[in-house]
């Protein structure tokens, strides 16, 4: 019954007009859209793989409709001026897929990939290599953490927190020589322990596990508490329309009116 509520709620977003209303409306929101594998192969991640196909229909729909793709290192420069629906393509754990697969595609639309490396995960089967980080950042990919072990970060201990969020920026500076000043954190799962600690070790953007598009007030603001958009495997084209622009905007009014 939940799933059919749910569709039947999509379907109105979508066929009332107020999901293209939202899409003419929203031009200076910010939009960080998030992905993990991009593989045809589902049988080993399951969870968190979505088809090239897919990948593609979804670049696709956002260029079609204003997006401009900007890289990461963009929203940390704080020089977006009037960018229209600046967009950020995402991509967790750091898969090998996200070269092998991601980049030509991302390369056709324009776009620049941010890779959040868990960097215990580097180096494993699927799995992106040093060699691998070093060629994306290459060719224009931001580098950023998304901890050491992929631990959830809110049932941390202080010293594994530390470690956790400390370790990955060394580790990417020593191997790459770069500063990562991003992070995904696991699951999405931060509280004010946890951003507090991903202050001090020197992060200034933080991607949560809220759904939901960004104001340039919030990156000023609550950097460290960005919202994303999270596509799903399960997910159809229609529900990938909505969830950009009308799903959360239309739950939080349903919220407001109840």
């Amino acid at each position: 019954m939940r799933r059919f509520l749910k569709r039947l709620f999509v379907l109105k977003l979508y066929y009332s007009g107020f999901n293209w209303l939202c899409g003419r409306l929203m031009t200076r929101r910010i939009y960080l859209v998030g992905y993990h594998n991009i593989d045809t192969d589902m049988s080993k991640y399951a969870k968190v793989t979505i088809s090239p196909d897919v990948f593609e229909q979804h670049l696709e729909y956002l260029k079609y409709n204003g997006h401009t793709f900007v890289s990461l290192e963009r929203l940390l420069s704080d020089d977006l001026g009037a960018i229209r629906k600046p967009t950020v393509i995402y991509f967790d754990d750091g898969f090998k897929s996200v070269l092998t697969n991601a980049l030509s595609i991302l390369k056709k639309f324009g776009a620049a990939p941010t890779v959040f490396v868990t960097t215990d995960y580097i180096g494993r089967e699927s799995y992106l290599s040093w060699d691998d980080v070093h060629t994306l950042a290459a060719q224009g990919a931001t580098i950023g953490a998304h901890g050491e072990t992929h631990t959830h970060m809110t049932q941390c201990t202080p010293e594994q927190l530390q470690t956790e969020l400390v370790e990955p920026r060394a580790r990417i500076k020593s191997e790459c020589g770069i500063d990562a000043r991003a992070l995904a954190y696991p699951n999405g799962r931060v509280n004010d322990t946890v951003e507090g600690v991903a202050q001090k070790a020197g992060y200034v953007l933080g991607i949560s596990s809220v759904e939901g598009t960004n104001s340039i007030s919030d990156l000023k603001n609550r950097g460290l508490r960005l919202k994303k958009i999270a596509p799903k495997p399960y997910d159809d084209l229609m529900m990938f329309k909505v969830k950009v622009y009308s799903w959360n905007l239309a739950l939080s009014l349903t919220r407001l009116w109840s």
